[in-house]
C-alpha cells in the first residue's frame, strides 16, 4: 500500500464571527495560503475578523482539528470533534456555532488549531 505524500504550505488561519443573538455567534474558521481575508465571502456577509494567526505549516490533505478553551463553547452532536481537511489555494472554510457558557463572564474564548484529534479518556 503507498503512503500518501502531504505537502506542507506556509498558511494562516482566520476566524469571522457574526453575532446572532446575545449568547450565540456563527463563527467561520479562514485556513488561507495567500492574503486575500479581505476579498472573501465572510466580508460580504458582514463578519468581523476576531483573530488572525501567523503563518503556520499546514499539510495538504490531513485534517486540521479545532479546540476551545474559555468562555465559548462550539455547538456539535456530543463527543464530536470540528475539523477540516486543508487544500492549498482553495477555500478551507469551517462554520459552525458557538454560545457562552457563563452569560456573566465575558465573551472570550481561545482557539486551537492541531494535527491530531484530541483523545478522550473514559475512566
Amino acid at each position: 500500500m503507498k503512503e500518501a505524500i502531504h505537502v506542507p504550505f506556509m498558511a494562516k488561519f482566520v476566524v469571522f464571527a457574526k453575532r446572532v443573538d446575545p449568547l450565540e455567534a456563527r463563527l467561520r474558521v479562514f485556513c488561507m495560503t495567500d492574503d486575500k481575508e479581505d476579498k472573501t465571502l465572510e466580508q460580504q456577509e458582514h463578519f468581523t475578523e476576531v483573530a488572525k494567526s501567523r503563518d503556520v505549516e499546514v499539510l495538504e490533505g490531513k485534517l486540521q482539528y479545532v479546540e476551545f478553551a474559555g468562555n465559548l463553547v462550539p455547538i456539535t452532536k456530543s463527543g464530536e470533534q470540528l475539523s477540516f481537511s486543508f487544500r492549498a489555494f482553495r477555500e478551507n472554510r469551517l462554520p459552525f456555532s458557538v454560545r457562552v457558557k457563563d452569560q456573566h463572564a465575558e465573551a472570550v474564548s481561545r482557539c486551537l488549531f492541531m494535527k491530531e484529534a484530541k483523545v478522550s479518556y473514559k475512566i
